[in-house]
């Protein structure tokens, strides 16, 4: 996190207007994030407004504790996600083959069969894991977060986020080992 975006933060907490820097900044992202785990782009569009309604609305109650301005927001869209399969039980998850038809600028890099198998294999990597370890490779690699942020996500220590990475991605080596 730059000075800058502390004073922003900073700002933000004594004028809200400051906030739609904050808002600009992180959009894209935070709803990238959303849309892969909800699929239907009104229901993102919908979880991605009530995160940053409700990280306007606390904005005053965020404090530096060793994890990111963005790792908060993303806690916060985590959270709406969990509430909205909460109040929406008939709603399936975004299954692995969705996911990965969502158009994604990092993916727009491989074209053809590259993309096609890179795909194929991720997706038989991911269907053999459990859902806590693919959303820890998710924001850990697609989402390209410190370890510290995603342990604040998940509710976990750090200490416990290191050992199951290290897990996850042991029993990933097995599973690539077959492919």
């Amino acid at each position: 996190m730059t000075i800058e975006e502390k004073e922003i933060i900073e700002l933000a907490k004594e004028d809200p207007t400051k906030f739609g820097i904050l808002y600009e900044k992180y959009y894209d992202a935070i709803y990238r994030f959303v849309l892969r785990r909800v699929s239907v782009r009104e229901d993102a569009e919908e979880i991605v407004s009530q995160t940053f309604f409700a990280a306007l609305h606390n904005i005053k109650k965020f404090n530096w504790m060793g994890f990111s301005f963005s790792a908060w927001l993303y806690k916060i869209a985590y959270n709406n996600v969990i509430s909205f399969y909460r109040k929406n039980k008939d709603r399936k998850h975004v299954s692995i083959d969705e996911m990965f038809s969502l158009s994604d600028e990092k993916a727009d890099v491989m074209v053809g069969y590259e993309k096609t198998e890179a795909c194929d294999f991720v997706k038989d990597l991911f269907k053999d894991l459990s859902e806590e370890d693919r959303e820890i490779l998710r924001l850990k690699y697609f989402e390209d977060m410190s370890n510290i942020d995603i342990a604040n996500i998940l509710n976990i220590t750090p200490n416990a986020l290191g050992v199951k990475l290290y897990r996850v991605l042991k029993k990933s080596k097995g599973i690539m080992q077959n492919y």
